[in-house]
Formats: structure tokens, sequence, C-alpha cells
């Protein structure tokens, strides 16, 4: 699963999120492992000097045969998993892709130079962002537009905790109605809401 929100909205943060997703999983298919795919588009954009438009990239692979899910994040909002009787928050450690240090002084006139910073997402020597899941767990994900049309994350994860979640692409159809009902239609950002629940497959969904 993979969200990309570009810097800004309309048709160029468009474009930059979709030629993130399109990367993405033309390396994954050609069978680099989710650590390589994302230090490899942040190479790519911290190389076109992306600096000031800067997408990012919100991705978790599940393992379905041992049931955990694996994240990593590039300046994306904050994920939850939602178990039985509590809400667990997957917070991001990443920033957004083309994130880069300039290393010479703008007022000396010089010219800058870049330093990529390695490692930025989850996965570091800090924090396995390794999480176990059970039959019935749910995952939420969503882009930062959605938090600041909702207004508050508490309500959001309120209506997130309450709902009978039975089909996926009706629980996110339904947090987007509230979503933009919230903001009284007036959306100011792209916004983007997945929900993954796991079941069992014998349940076959």
């Amino acid at each position: 699963c993979m969200i990309s929100d570009g810097a800004g909205s309309g048709e160029e943060a468009c474009r930059d999120s979709e030629r993130v997703l399109e990367l993405a999983e033309k390396y994954m298919d050609t069978g680099f492992a989710m650590t390589e795919v994302t230090d490899m588009i942040n190479s790519l954009f911290v190389a076109h000097g992306r600096e000031q438009n800067m997408p990012t990239l919100d991705a978790c692979i599940v393992d379905l045969a041992e049931g955990t899910v694996f994240f990593r994040k590039y300046g994306a909002c904050d994920s939850f998993i939602r178990r039985k009787e509590s809400i667990e928050r997957i917070k991001n450690t990443g920033y957004p892709l083309g994130f880069s240090v300039r290393e010479a002084k703008e007022e000396k006139g010089e010219d800058f130079s870049f330093e990529l910073l390695n490692d930025m997402g989850c996965n570091n020597d800090k924090e396995e962002c390794v999480y176990e899941l059970n039959e019935n767990d749910c995952l939420l994900m969503v882009t930062d537009g959605v938090l600041e049309c909702f207004g508050d994350e508490k309500s959001l994860l309120k209506t997130f905790a309450s709902m009978e979640i039975k089909d996926p692409e009706e629980a996110a159809n339904y947090l987007m109605q509230c979503t933009i009902r919230r903001c009284g239609g007036h959306i100011r950002d792209d916004m983007t809401i997945m929900v993954g629940k796991l079941s069992s497959a014998k349940a076959r969904t």
C-alpha cells in the first residue's frame, strides 16, 4: 500500500505524486526491497534539485503469511492500526523526498552543494517499524489534507474506532464523506484515505 502527496495541490502536485508511485512500483517489480526503493527515489529528487517541491511517500508492505506489516515513511502523516480495544499509532520519522542540507552559506554567495540524508525512513537502527497484525485488525493511512480538513485528529480517530468495518473501500468512502462535511465542503488540499483490513483466507476477503 502506497500513498504519495505532492507539495501543494493541483496538477503539478499530482504529477509529482504519480511519478513517485510509478517509480516505486517499477523498482519493486524489478526486485528491489522497499528500503532500497525509497532511497533511490529520494536520490533522484535530490539530484534534480527538488528541494522546493518535495513529495511525501507513505508505504507499507503486509506479509499475509506472517501477519506483519512494515512501514517506510518519508514526510508522511502518521498511520494507525485499529485493534480490538485500541488504536496503535505509527509515527513518521523521515523527511519528504528530496530533502537536503545546504553546506554553503547563502549570504556569502557561494554555490550550493547538497548532501543526501540517508536512512531517513523508519527502518533505522533506532526503530524497526514492523508491527504484528491479527485477524480483523484495520489499517488507516491518510494525507495531511484529510487532517487539515477534518480539523481534529482525535475526532478522526474516534470516528475510525467506532466504525463497523466490513468493506474497507466503503469505510474509506465514509471517512472521506465525514471529512468533507467537517470542512463544509471547502477542500483546500488534496486528500487521500486508505483503509485496509486483515481477514482470514477462509473468508475470501
